[in-house]
Parts: C-alpha cells; structure tokens; sequence
C-alpha cells in the first residue's frame, strides 16, 4: 500500500484530517474512510478516532447502550495531500 503508514508504527498528529484503512466488526472486507485522531493518554490505545468514534456512540445511543458496538480496527493511515497540477 503505497504511502500507508501502519498504525502500529505511528499515529497522525491530533486533529489532522487523514485517509484510513479500516475494518467494521461484520464486514467482510476493509474500506477507505475518513477521520481525525485525537491523542488521550488515559486511552489504553493512546487515543481514538473521532469520526468512528462519534458514529459508535450514536448508534449505541439509538440502539442498546454504552458498550454495545464493536469499533472498527483501523490498520494503516495517509496524509491527504492537494491534487497536482
């Protein structure tokens, strides 16, 4: 995958909007998505993905409660770069 970083070797910067590669729990396949990281240290992951995470909590809202849904394993990130002229 070129230009893809891997997850486990680094995460974007707070709050920059980045391309990801992720799986949703009950999918059978991995898709592009957009999102923004925000690091919080007291996350045993090191943060969380806002957008999945927001998507998570209304669903969970809507449907069962808290701790109902699944987050989606996000692999690989990529800056978004402006096109070229």
């Amino acid at each position: 995958m070129d230009n893809w970083i891997k997850c486990s070797e680094r995460m974007p910067e707070t709050n920059a909007e980045v391309l990801v590669w992720r799986k949703w729990n009950g999918w059978d396949q991995f898709a592009a998505d957009f999102d923004r990281w925000e690091q919080d240290e007291g996350n045993e992951d090191g943060g969380f993905w806002i957008i999945a995470e927001d998507s998570c909590q209304h669903i969970e809202t809507c449907a069962d409660g808290p701790g109902h849904v699944e987050r989606p394993v996000t692999t690989h990130w990529k800056p978004i770069t402006p096109p070229q002229d």
